[in-house]
């Protein structure tokens, strides 16, 4: 059985709301994460062109100066090959594991651990199933599923002829 506190924002939302579980999860007195992002994360607006792996999602929302945040999700689990970036990055396990290597350092992350990876530094990794996490990035890092949609039309109008 679901329930919510009193005062709290899944009880503030109208009775009856299917979205009601999705905010607070309380089960026998135990608050438990969401499973999800919501829904508002998630438009295909803000959908990653180029994930580090095939069976992972991303979201991305930009910031001042070029820096993003991304939030990612793979219900199979995979592995970031190595790679590098030329700004920091910061990362917060949501949920599920992250096993992997700064430059050549192990690494283990789980539910609410976090990292920052310096400028220039190679790295790499596997996480689990049901992985979540949330990556800052000091500079831009991905594009979105739109921004290449719309280069793709706009490198096609320019080749067509009159």
């Amino acid at each position: 059985m679901v329930e919510t506190r009193p005062g709290s924002l899944a009880a503030k939302l109208s009775p009856g709301s299917s979205e009601k579980a999705s905010y607070v999860r309380i089960l026998k007195g135990k608050q438990e994460p969401m499973k999800e992002f919501p829904e508002f994360i998630l438009q295909p607006a803000n959908r990653v062109a180029s994930a580090p792996d095939a069976s992972m999602q991303g979201f991305v929302f930009e910031g001042a100066e070029g820096t993003q945040i991304v939030f990612w999700r793979c219900q199979k689990g995979g592995e970031v090959a190595e790679h590098v970036h030329d700004f920091w990055e910061y990362c917060l396990v949501v949920e599920g594991t992250f096993d992997g290597l700064i430059e050549g350092e192990p690494i283990h992350l789980e539910a609410g651990d976090e990292c920052t990876i310096p400028p220039g530094a190679k790295h790499s990794g596997r996480f689990s199933h049901g992985y979540r996490a949330i990556d800052a990035f000091g500079g831009k890092r991905v594009g979105r599923v739109l921004e290449i949609s719309r280069s793709t039309v706009s490198t096609a109008s320019l080749d067509a002829k009159p």
